[in-house]
């Protein structure tokens, strides 16, 4: 990249914020707000991970969401079983697929 297109860009970014804080003064406190609290969440979390310390703590945390997971993947397996068994032309679609792959496996 060129020094020039680097400065133009710098100058043309400028123009555009200094627009926007002369036209739209709200559009601008909602994003300081927005960084603002993305920055808190940031420090947040990096000052959690530094202070909670590498061993068992990563662990548990590991575990539990495993254990969030299988729950999610089971209530999911669940809807979609009453989905399908709700629908009557969908689970005589459902059983050909399932006989289908049946015969390809044997």
């Amino acid at each position: 990249m060129r020094m020039s297109s680097f400065i133009v860009g710098g100058v043309i970014g400028m123009v555009g914020a200094m627009y926007l804080v002369q036209r739209k003064p709200e559009a601008v406190k909602a994003v300081t707000n927005m960084m603002s609290d993305v920055k808190k969440d940031m420090w947040n979390k990096a000052a959690s991970n530094l202070f909670a310390g590498s061993g068992s703590s990563s662990s548990k945390k590991k575990e539990s969401s495993a254990k969030d997971d299988k729950q999610d993947h089971s209530s999911n397996q669940s809807l979609i079983k009453d989905i399908i068994e709700s629908d009557p032309q969908l689970q005589s679609q459902f059983n050909e697929i399932t006989k289908e792959e049946q015969t390809v496996k044997h």
